[in-house]
């Protein structure tokens, strides 16, 4: 966010704290896990507008959902990892906003490069004003200063992260959260991002949920969005033979959708239960 601290503090203790330990523990996550949860939580830390906080521009707090997608990891993992870093005084929230809470006394103002550049600057200025004599000879005139530490104040433009597809916002607005990755491509290519498409879309998905299914079946929900069928409108019998079909993981007939698209597809549901 071009706040001047492109890099932080990682102290290699980070490998052995007993509070990231006891948290894998409590939360049944690997240590790998949590650790990597941390760290991206540092880094957005330092990449907010207000270091130490974690907020996007303006000052606009980061959700945990926010987070989430951030950092790439499950929202409901992430939750339990975080509820416990607030009980162990790793993170505080202020305002709506989530804070490192050792963030002062760990990283320090003066890691700036643009302090960097000051002193800098200034330790040239006594140099040349010291050897005035030596630096004018030969010379005309003074020549323009020029430091090498100028080339800090060129940051490197990161490239703006895509915004998932409109058929993907639409299950999180129902959902109340992302599905897996790796079903993406396949809900933008089955769905498209035509209006009628997408308010049928949302029909099968709230319908989907509403039969009390697993709302993470993307899979299942696109074979119901292929056969325009909304679920549960045509009785038992017939979702209970779509359940068993989804189960062994057959393809309806009328399939349209890449075979390694929909390979993909199942395996996001087998891994989100």
């Amino acid at each position: 966010m071009g706040n001047g601290y492109p890099w932080f503090r990682l102290y290699d203790e980070v490998l052995h704290d007993r509070k990231l330990t006891r948290i894998a523990k409590v939360t049944g996550n690997s240590r790998v896990l949590v650790l990597g949860a941390w760290v991206g939580l540092l880094a957005l830390a330092n990449d907010s507008p207000e270091r130490g906080r974690l907020l996007l521009a303006g000052g606009v707090p980061l959700t945990a959902e926010d987070i989430a997608l951030e950092i790439d990891i499950d929202f409901d993992v992430l939750n339990e990892i975080m509820a416990e870093m607030q009980r162990l005084d790793m993170l505080g929230v202020e305002a709506k906003a989530f804070f490192v809470a050792q963030w002062p006394g760990r990283q320090f103002e003066s890691d700036s490069s643009t302090e960097r550049v000051r002193r800098y600057r200034e330790k040239q200025k006594e140099t040349l004003q010291g050897n005035e004599d030596a630096t004018l000879q030969g010379r005309d005139g003074n020549a323009p200063e020029q430091s090498r530490t100028d080339t800090d104040k060129k940051r490197v433009t990161r490239p703006k992260k895509a915004p998932a597809p409109v058929a993907v916002q639409a299950y999180r607005e129902i959902v109340n959260r992302f599905p897996d990755k790796a079903t993406w491509p396949l809900i933008a290519k089955t769905v498209g991002e035509a209006e009628d498409d997408l308010q049928f879309w949302k029909k099968v998905v709230t319908a989907w949920i509403g039969c009390g299914w697993n709302k993470l079946n993307v899979s299942g929900m696109m074979e119901c969005y292929q056969r325009r069928e909304v679920p549960g409108t045509k009785g038992g019998k017939h979702a209970t033979r779509q359940r068993d079909n989804r189960r062994r993981g057959n393809l309806p007939s009328s399939e349209t959708i890449d075979r390694e698209m929909w390979d993909n597809a199942k395996y996001a549901d087998r891994a989100d239960g």
